[in-house]
């Protein structure tokens, strides 16, 4: 568990902070202007217009966002499943999810906030982030009953970088539920989320 929580504070530390940042001038918010609404727990979902790269049809949920930046966890890009390793037995043949570019080698469980553990970082008071070992530790190969998604990496965004994208036209802003995050496939979740602003592709 002490893992767990180094991984999480690390996490916490480094993202908003500006992991992605663009250089101090971008990090550095203009005091005489509020800073914008949080879009934790909210879901950007790729605009059909986005210019094709890695976020092309992607679905992401917004872990943290503030003035100095972001971070969230796609949710419907299957990156295959785990393969054992000595310290990660139980994990074996679970299902894995690209969460994003950076970090791709540290696995976090995406989770309900209502069956995380104490130590796990709440997201928006409906979702959290754990650490995935002690969670599968008894399952040893499979998944948990309690919804979850297993992801590798995260993507991030420096200060106003995200505005900025959602300004150009890059993301939908949608609300976030269960159903879309846990229940539905990959295949679905990009265009079920679309639906909920009128867009039927």
């Amino acid at each position: 568990m002490r893992r767990a929580r180094a991984l999480l504070l690390g996490l916490c530390l480094l993202i908003p902070a500006g992991v992605l940042a663009r250089g101090q001038d971008a990090a550095e918010a203009d005091i005489h202007h509020p800073p914008p609404p949080s879009l934790a727990g909210r879901l950007l979902v790729a605009s059909p217009g986005m210019a094709p790269n890695l976020f092309s049809g992607t679905v992401v949920l917004v872990c943290s966002h503030d003035a100095s930046g972001g971070f969230g966890f796609i949710v419907n890009r299957r990156a295959g499943k785990v393969e054992a390793t000595e310290d990660r037995k139980g994990l074996d043949g679970v299902p894995l999810e690209l969460g994003g570019p950076v970090g791709n080698t540290l696995l976090f469980l995406l989770m309900k906030a209502d069956d995380a553990p104490a130590d796990a970082m709440r997201v928006a008071g409906r979702f959290a982030i754990g650490n995935p070992e002690p969670y599968f530790a008894d399952a040893v190969g499979h998944p948990s009953p309690n919804p979850s998604l297993l992801v590798a990496g995260y993507s991030g965004w420096g200060a106003g970088q995200m505005e900025e994208e959602i300004a150009r036209g890059d993301w939908i802003v949608v609300d976030a539920d269960d159903d879309l995050i846990f229940d539905a496939s990959d295949e679905a979740k990009w265009l079920q989320a679309l639906k909920r602003k009128g867009l039927d592709l």
